[in-house]
């Protein structure tokens, strides 16, 4: 059976302790790991690691942007690809 949370004015808003997380999980630990998490809108990300652990990952924009707002000297932008 499907919930919905639905704030009607305002934001909606998740604290936990710090260092804490929150985990959506659509699987109920099954193997298959074939649920979804869908975003409509804009998703932002605040932090300083940003991990993806995917096998396949799409992209529709054809600009990537690295290394925006760094005004260090000296520090290279790059793209780091292995194969195999």
């Amino acid at each position: 059976m499907s919930k919905i949370l639905r704030v009607g004015n305002g934001d909606y808003k998740i604290l936990v302790k710090q260092g804490g997380s929150i985990t959506l999980d659509t699987t109920d630990n099954a193997l298959d790991k074939t649920g979804t998490v869908v975003v409509t809108g804009n998703l932002e990300i605040k932090g300083t690691t940003t991990t993806v652990d995917s096998t396949i990952v799409t992209i529709a924009d054809n600009i990537i942007v690295l290394s925006k707002d760094n005004v260090a000297a000296g520090i290279p932008a790059s793209l780091n690809y292995r194969s195999g």
